[in-house]
């Protein structure tokens, strides 16, 4: 199953429009720029005007497609990020308004309070947005540093500037919403005088995030909410060999699930019950997943699809009438898919295929044991970078699932890696700045065996979103074949999978039993049959624990595949 990054296509492309008037978006042509080496002239100290930031509120909640520009800090680079994205603003009573997670791209669950008065909104400065583990973050006026920096290149950065000490947006006869800035505002090629973004308290340095345009534009429609007081139950999600848990919870009418996608863990889905049916609509608002509304749609495979082409969609939408079914069993333990006619997509525009995931045959089943012996890791693949003074790189995928479908408890399991057989060790560089060792990995300071499933640093072990794929990073290139095995310690019991061995050589692959003693069970899967040493001579025409036992300790071709004996 294919998922579009859709996070990293809205950084760097900007290409989402969710019912974007195109007059709008005229306003802010696509462009991108790049600067480097930011620093940060020390400003006085700031006191924020509200010391804690605000996480709930009461009103009138209205819902925003929002057309943007600004700074996104993305690997140290900022760029200009334009198009349209979903936001939320609570009318309150008292002529307050409060705006949720007000910048663009900039992540925080809080709401910035302003005043309205008139036909314009007013937004006093500093205001916090974050308070944790001694970190604080606020809003407020920056202002543009021009200079040159070390290699004689222009360069720009926003300082915070304690003489802004308001954020003005107007609101017009149609309910938009308008950004004004102080200063010369943004021309479509220069950086404008201001902007409005995130520094950090403690250092007073800006985060990297900020607009300098916003054009808010009302929408009809609500973001899906729980019932006060709702019960919820963990239930495990499996698909493509990955599982997950996701929040079940049921009222007379209606089914609740909670984080269907991992990459939207409070994303909330409703189903209509009758009877043992529930039914999910289409065009719900689950949630917002990198400031982008994200729908329930439903869709089918595209036949005419392509891979290798980029306007040919995998998908196609189902018509808006079309409903996702699921069949509850008496017991509601277990929840399936009616059938396989439609995939639920979860999709950032209503008119467009822009989606996240899109799952079919779905099963969710409520599970009171996590005791299990995890699946054989699978799929491995190689590349090789040793022939040019690099590395080479391990992919291979890792089951949190058991074959009869438990899922596993992600903080119990974890994985290691084998080279020619010998489990390896991971550590932190020993010595820095005398040369690059064999075993080098940010992160794991205490040597270990056992690399943690979700372990994740920013070079040399990388998960891949919401699937089972890893990659990890290898530096010693004296060794012929590499492996991975999963293991599971749950309460105190070890459990392990066979070890998945691939010879970076001929590129085949082994299944070795975690018992293997030498002699017995290798799994063969390709010709030619029989036992070979590595000049190529025949030693025996059949593989049997008999003429194993008979070889000196040493590197054979075993059925095909490269094997050491011991």
């Amino acid at each position: 199953m294919k998922k579009i990054n859709l996070a990293i296509t809205l950084l760097l492309l900007g290409t989402i429009s969710v019912n974007a008037s195109s007059v709008i978006k005229q306003h802010f042509p696509t462009q991108t720029a790049s600067f480097s080496n930011f620093r940060v002239d020390a400003p006085k100290k700031r006191v924020a005007i509200n010391p804690l930031a605000i996480t709930n509120v009461p009103g009138n909640e209205v819902l925003y497609n929002k057309t943007c520009a600004g700074l996104y800090l993305f690997q140290q680079d900022p760029y200009y990020y334009e198009d349209t994205f979903g936001t939320q603003v609570v009318w309150g009573d008292n002529n307050e308004v409060y705006f949720y997670n007000i910048m663009t791209l900039a992540e925080y669950p809080t709401y910035v309070k302003g005043t309205v008065s008139g036909n314009e909104i007013t937004i006093d400065l500093p205001q916090n947005v974050y308070s944790e583990n001694g970190t604080n973050i606020d809003l407020v006026g920056l202002k543009i540093h021009e200079y040159t920096d070390e290699y004689g290149r222009p360069t720009a950065e926003y300082i915070p500037d304690n003489s802004i000490t308001t954020m003005k947006y107007t609101v017009n006869a149609n309910g938009i919403i308008t950004m004004v800035l102080p200063g010369n505002a943004y021309d479509y090629e220069n950086l404008p005088d201001y902007a409005f973004g995130y520094i950090d308290t403690e250092t007073n340095q800006w985060t990297g995030f900020c607009d300098f345009a916003q054009i808010l534009v009302p929408i009809e429609g609500a973001v899906n909410r729980l019932p006060e007081g709702l019960e919820l139950t963990n239930y495990t999600f499996v698909y493509d060999g990955y599982g997950i848990f996701v929040k079940i919870g049921f009222d007379d009418s209606h089914l609740y699930i909670v984080g269907l996608n991992p990459n939207m863990p409070d994303g909330i889905i409703i189903a209509d019950i009758d009877g043992d049916i529930a039914t999910i609509r289409q065009n719900q608002i689950m949630g917002s997943y990198y400031d982008v509304f994200m729908y329930t749609k439903c869709v089918v495979e595209n036949p005419n699809y392509d891979y290798f082409d980029d306007y040919s969609p995998e998908y196609l939408f189902a018509p808006e009438d079309a409903v996702y079914e699921l069949v509850l069993s008496n017991d509601r333990k277990t929840i399936t898919s009616k059938d396989d006619t439609y995939f639920l997509c979860l999709n950032g525009a209503l008119n467009r295929l822009y989606y996240l995931a899109a799952y079919k045959n779905i099963s969710f089943n409520y599970q009171d044991s996590f005791v299990g012996t995890p699946q054989n890791p699978h799929s491995p693949y190689w590349y090789d970078e040793f022939f040019m003074g690099g590395t080479g790189t391990y992919f291979f995928y890792i089951p949190d699932t058991t074959e009869d479908g438990t899922l596993l408890q992600k903080n119990d399991l974890y994985y290691r890696i084998y080279t020619d057989g010998q489990v390896m060790t991971f550590q932190e560089e020993k010595n820095p700045g005398v040369g690059r060792p064999a075993y080098f990995y940010p992160g794991l300071t205490e040597p270990t065996t056992l690399i943690p499933y979700n372990f994740t640093n920013w070079q040399d072990i990388y998960l891949y979103a919401d699937t089972p794929r890893r990659m990890v990073e290898l530096y010693n290139s004296d060794f012929t074949t590499v492996g991975v095995q999963t293991v599971y310690i749950y309460e105190g019991v070890t459990t392990e999978s066979d070890i998945l061995t691939y010879d970076i050589i001929t590129g085949v692959t082994t299944i070795v039993p975690k018992d293997f003693d030498g002699v017995s069970d290798i799994t063969p899967d390709i010709k030619p049959q029989g036992v070979y040493n590595l000049q190529g001579m025949k030693l025996y025409e059949a593989a049997t624990p008999e003429t194993l036992n008979n070889l000196p300790a040493g590197i054979y071709i075993v059925n095909g595949r490269k094997l050491r004996l011991n």
